[in-house]
């Protein structure tokens, strides 16, 4: 008898009503942190920077089936994002230089 073979995809919308409750909570943080406490913006770009690494993520794992993907094509993925990363770090330093205030 062959071993069937069934693959689990992830329940979208509840992936989606993750996303949406994590960007209702960007949003909320950037007017409390407007209203409240404006000389917190540098620790609310570090917070919404983290929650958009992770929406990414989540969108690149489940709706891009890569969570079901070998190791290898992992490792792939995470040196093409971290010389993305690289890149765009140079750039802004070069911008940074060059930018008169």
């Amino acid at each position: 008898m062959a071993a069937e073979h069934e693959e689990h995809f992830p329940n979208y919308v509840r992936i989606w009503a993750i996303l949406m409750a994590l960007t209702a909570t960007s949003i909320i943080a950037s007017v409390l942190v407007n209203q409240f406490a404006p000389f917190l913006w540098r620790a609310l770009l570090v917070f919404l920077f983290s929650l958009g690494a992770l929406k990414a993520g989540l969108v690149i794992a489940n709706f891009m089936h890569l969570r079901f993907e070998s190791k290898v094509l992992w490792v792939l993925a995470l040196t093409a994002l971290i010389f993305v990363g690289f890149f765009l770090t140079g750039t802004f330093f070069d911008l940074t230089a060059t930018v008169k205030r």
